[in-house]
């Protein structure tokens, strides 16, 4: 694994991380969902048979068909009618929503802040490089969805698991230390090192651990840029969409700064983010978030 910092002490973290018994184990239903994403002809009758395998997932996917959304007069019983109506797209990320959300709340019990909070930022990056890949890269939209959502799953990971560490990191960006600066001295690595460590224990293809593991340094990416560079994006829009509250949960705060314009010289197509009405024309999509059962 390419990561910064100690080499010893990135050693210790990852048998640490390892030995974990309460580390959350993939949901079984995501490799699957994730293979049914990838081939456009796949039918709906074929998500229909993954997701009655999962009563829980099945009234997930009735709440949402029979939220104010979608405003439908009669309520719909028929998990087929429902799928019908929700269409490919948002029944994929229904099943990643309700799967992982589910599996980490479960997890993390010991985290300063609430997790729905920290979730909401996920959906928006999610949303916002489904967004950025349906323009610039459409076969890679599923990738770029699911490497937006678990982006930044290395933070709960690191609070729940490394308590002194985190406790350390926090110490020293009291200090004055940029966070990820902090997160390399005390660690070895980052969260985003220990997110894409998560994923590929779970056999997560790489072109979602990679976009995962330098979402915060693109430039330094050698394989799957593209995705990399979406992911980066999208995580800058949706802290620029956050409040001071959610900012904090993140650690990040959104400036645009040095890496910002060097991206943007790197892809101009990306100007387009620059552009104020084309912002507010996609805003309402990045903050939908799709309801998920506590």
């Amino acid at each position: 694994m390419d990561v910064e910092g100690d080499g010893r002490k990135m050693s210790e973290i990852i048998n640490r991380l390892k030995s974990i018994q309460k580390l959350p184990a993939c949901p079984k239903i995501i490799p699957q969902a994730i293979k049914l994403s990838q081939n456009p002809e796949t039918p709906i009758s074929a998500y229909e048979k993954l997701i009655a395998q999962d009563p829980a997932l099945v009234a997930e996917v009735l709440r949402s068909v029979n939220s104010p959304f979608y405003g439908l007069r009669n309520k719909v019983s028929s998990l087929r009618l429902a799928l019908s109506i929700i269409g490919l797209q948002e029944i994929f990320r229904i099943i990643l929503n309700a799967s992982f959300h589910k599996t980490f709340k479960k997890t993390f019990q010991k985290l300063s802040y609430n997790f729905d909070t920290f979730w909401a930022h996920s959906q928006y990056t999610a949303n916002a490089a489904y967004i950025l890949a349906k323009s610039f890269q459409p076969e890679a939209a599923s990738e770029a969805y699911i490497a937006g959502l678990l982006h930044d799953i290395g933070l709960p990971i690191l609070e729940e698991f490394f308590c002194e560490e985190w406790s350390d990191i926090l110490f020293l960006c009291e200090e004055g230390m940029e966070f990820h600066q902090a997160e390399v001295n005390v660690m070895g690595l980052s969260h985003s090192d220990l997110a894409s460590l998560l994923l590929e224990h779970w056999k997560i293809p790489e072109a979602i651990t990679i976009p995962v593991r330098y979402h915060h340094h693109p430039q330094k990416c050698k394989k799957y840029k593209e995705i990399v560079t979406m992911v980066y994006f999208a995580d800058r829009l949706a802290i620029n969409l956050m409040n001071s509250s959610q900012e904090n949960v993140t650690q990040e705060q959104f400036e645009k700064d040095d890496l910002w314009f060097e991206m943007l010289e790197r892809y101009p197509r990306y100007r387009v983010l620059e552009n104020e009405d084309f912002i507010n024309q996609i805003q309402p999509y990045i903050t939908r978030k799709i309801a998920v059962g506590v």
